[in-house]
């Protein structure tokens, strides 16, 4: 993807396949979902992520607007077992969706690495 319009073409085919729900319910999730909102962690974000016990690697992509590495960069500290290895892609959000070579290919390398640990 080169161009504005190409972008603009992309996500109008890839969003006009989708069912409008399922869409909401996509928002939704990210309007809401909150792993401290709950009475154990009582909206402590920093307790809830603190108690994440299991190896993880946080891959945002470079050039991300939704998830980005600043954000990673927060949580990675707070995370006991957590590593930022952000993707570095033109493709923004795109890139940890299977559909950019690079994303993929840092990611499939991630998950090897996991597997073995």
């Amino acid at each position: 993807m080169n161009t504005v319009d190409d972008v603009a073409n992309f996500a109008t085919d890839y969003f006009m396949r989708r069912d409008a729900n399922d869409l909401l319910g996509m928002l939704w999730t990210w309007q809401h979902a909150d792993i401290s909102h709950n009475r154990q962690y009582n909206d402590d974000f920093a307790l809830a992520l603190a108690s994440i016990k299991a190896k993880t690697i946080l891959m945002p992509s470079s050039t991300d607007l939704y998830f980005t590495v600043a954000d990673s960069e927060l949580e990675v500290q707070l995370l006991p077992n957590a590593e930022l290895r952000p993707i570095v892609s033109p493709m923004g959000h795109v890139a940890g969706s299977g559909m950019d070579p690079v994303g993929k290919a840092a990611i499939d390398k991630a998950v090897m690495e996991l597997l073995k640990s």
